[in-house]
Parts: C-alpha cells; structure tokens; sequence
C-alpha cells in the first residue's frame, strides 16, 4: 500500500482554513485502497489506528499502525486553491522512522506508549 497518499483536504475560501499555527490534524476515520483507517489513540502527536480490510471469504484483514504525522505548511496554488497546514500519514520510506505495523493490538498500544515517552522526552530536550 502507498502511504502518503491519502486524500489532502483542498479549499479555495478562507473560513475553512485552519487557524494561524495550528495544524489540521489526521482524520479520525478514513479509508484507502480498499482499507479503513480508525484512530483509536491519539496523544501528543502520536497517533494509534486500526487498519481493516474486508476478504473475499467474509473475514477482515485487520493490523494496528502507530504514526507520527508529518507537518506540511499551507500552500496556495495558482488556480486558488489552498492545502491547508496539516498533519498527513507518513510516505512508505518513512516507515520505521515515523509509522510503525503491527499485528496485535497488545503490541500496538506498548509501541503507541513507548512512542509518547520518546516524544515527551524529546520535547524535553528542545526546551532546555
């Protein structure tokens, strides 16, 4: 699966822009290539989602993937359109820097805690 191109919010009239400094953050829910993407944790600009995707038998194809979204800037192209400052999953050659996989949830939420540790931690460092 392509990470990174999950649909980017666009819009041309400015009451829908988010407000100065504070970035749009991930969907709760969304869906790509066929699977659904639901935020089950977020803290601290981490966050936790259940990846599901249907089979042909009639199961589910489910694993948990714990992200740290990349930050674009608004931008404005010449047509008008804006992309506002936003959160966005991270791209396939992030993976294992800033989105991690996993197949239980168990293993997920230790990762999502250690991941909000790590955060914190460097948070920390950046204001001494």
């Amino acid at each position: 699966m392509k990470r990174g191109s999950y649909p980017s919010p666009t819009v041309k009239s400015p009451k829908n822009r988010t407000p100065p400094g504070k970035a749009r953050p991930l969907a709760a829910e969304f869906s790509s290539q066929g699977w659904v993407f639901r935020q089950i944790r977020r803290y601290d600009g981490v966050y936790l989602y259940l990846k599901q995707k249907p089979t042909y038998q009639g199961g589910t194809i489910r694993s948990w993937e714990v992200v740290v979204p990349v930050v674009r800037q608004e931008k404005q192209f010449p047509d008008g359109t804006v992309t506002p400052h936003r959160e966005v999953y991270p791209i396939d050659d992030d993976w294992g820097i800033r989105g991690w996989t996993y197949q239980s949830e168990s293993d997920a939420q230790t990762a999502f805690g250690q991941r909000c540790a790590a955060q914190a931690t460097a948070r920390e460092g950046q204001m001494k």
